[in-house]
């Protein structure tokens, strides 16, 4: 199966049968870009194992600077567009801008401090 970082997204890669497909498989996690994939024993429509992937998201750092935040990720998480919103329904997200620039290996964006309360994710 795969499935989002959020939960949504289930969706089923490979169900196993028994012998000779690679019923019950027994493998390290592995890291490929941003997703991670694994195996499990058990499990699947016939209880003879899955196949599965987890998209990941890099980790988003928010410092105080001042009266503005200072948000940064590594460069090497490609495709990741910073959002913010004032509230978390799920249609109210929106690139933040300025875009962002690279500063010490970092993608940095500063925002002023608004009045109200902002959210920020990075969206793929």
């Amino acid at each position: 199966f795969k499935i989002n970082t959020n939960g949504s997204g289930f969706t089923v890669l490979k169900n196993f049968t028994g012998s000779p497909d690679g019923a019950n498989p027994q493998a390290a996690l592995t890291l490929s870009g941003s997703t991670l994939f694994g195996t499990t024993l058990n499990g699947g429509s016939f209880n003879l194992g899955a196949v599965f992937s987890l998209a990941l998201a890099p980790p988003l750092k928010i410092a105080l600077s001042g009266m503005n935040v200072v948000l940064t990720w590594p460069t090497n998480w490609i495709g990741f567009t910073l959002q913010s919103t004032t509230n978390l329904a799920p249609s109210s997200w929106f690139a933040v801008s300025p875009l962002p620039v690279v500063v010490s290996g970092q993608n940095s964006v500063t925002n002023p401090i608004s009045s109200g309360q902002q959210f920020y994710r990075l969206s793929q």
